[in-house]
Parts: C-alpha cells; structure tokens; sequence
C-alpha cells in the first residue's frame, strides 16, 4: 500500500479519508501539524492554504481537508465559519436562526494535495445537498466530524447522517458521493 499523510486533527475526516482510500490500496497516516487557519469565505482558499502551510511545515507531500456548511435561506451562513459558529451557538442555535425557514444546506468539501511537483496544490471538491432536520437526532459516533450530523439529512434521504446505522450511511455514501473529492483525488492519484 502506498502512503498518504494528511494533515488533520479531525478523527472523523480521518475516518472517512481513511476507509475510501483504503479500497484504491493507499494507507492514510494522519500527521498533526500546528498551522493557522486562514479566512475566507472560500473553502478552496482555505484548504490551499492550509496545504502549503503543512507542506512547509513537515517537508514532504501531504493532504488537507476544509469544509463548509452552507443553508441556503440564511445567504449561505455559516459557511466556512462552521467550527466557529458551532463552537459559540450550536446546533441549537443555527436551527433557531432557521426558525420556519426552508431548510435546504449543503456541505461543500475540498482535499487539498501538494507535493514536490506542484507550484500550489491541487484542488479536489464535491458537494452533498440535503436539508435541516427540525431538531437534532442519533448520537456521536467516531465516524462524525462534527455535531452537524445529527441535523443533516441528505438529499433522497430521511434520516439524519447520526441516525443512519453504519451500513445504512456507507451504502448512502457509495451511491451518492460516487464522485466525492476523495474519490478524484483517488482516481487522480492513480493515474
């Protein structure tokens, strides 16, 4: 197996890195590097930015991970400000904000790699459209990367991400992240 060091404190992104790279023959070994998060209402931006921070900082080729959580209604809010917005109202808190608003959102995700043999790091994203449930529901599991999980119900679906059985949020996943920013990095990778 190849490996793939991601630069990430986040044991749920790790997780889900790990279990979909593992079928294209690659071992993901999580690396913790302290860098500093930068602003922008751009994920793209961000994970940019963060992989060429972790790239200097440990010296050899490495991914990253950033994500935004978008609702539609509120202009986007909290977009890439979600850690921020979680920490200080939760999940709790943005429903509130919602109130009898329409609850579509989704997540906007991009893998940053670099490398060596790149100028910037290149860039792998993919979206995952579904709406707010009411109130949260299901518990914390170690697969999660955020308390997000227990409002978002994917799109075709009518569970919660937290409510959905392992088995349940794995086929979800094959069918409907298919093209997911890991799967192109994978297949890019592969080439």
């Amino acid at each position: 197996m190849r490996e793939i060091i991601f630069a990430t404190g986040n044991q749920g992104k790790l997780h889900y890195v790990r279990t979909i790279l593992a079928a294209y023959q690659f071992n993901v070994v999580q690396t913790r590097v302290a860098i500093s998060e930068p602003r922008s209402e751009d994920v793209r931006i961000i994970a940019s930015e963060k992989a060429s921070a972790a790239f200097r900082a440990l010296g050899r080729s490495c991914i990253v991970l950033d994500s935004g959580f978008h609702i539609h209604s509120l202009k986007g809010f909290p977009g890439t400000y979600v850690n921020y917005v979680l920490k200080t109202i939760g999940i709790r808190g943005i429903l509130q904000l919602l109130g009898a608003g329409k609850r579509e959102c989704e997540f906007r995700n991009c893998l940053a790699y670099v490398g060596h043999d790149f100028r910037k790091p290149v860039l792998f994203e993919s979206i995952v459209r579904g709406s707010l449930a009411r109130v949260p529901a299901g518990g914390m599991k170690d697969r999660f990367w955020s308390d997000l999980y227990r409002v978002f119900i994917p799109a075709g679906r009518r569970k919660t991400l937290a409510e959905m059985t392992d088995a349940e949020y794995w086929t979800w996943n094959d069918i409907a992240n298919s093209d997911s920013f890991v799967h192109k990095f994978a297949a890019w990778l592969t080439k």
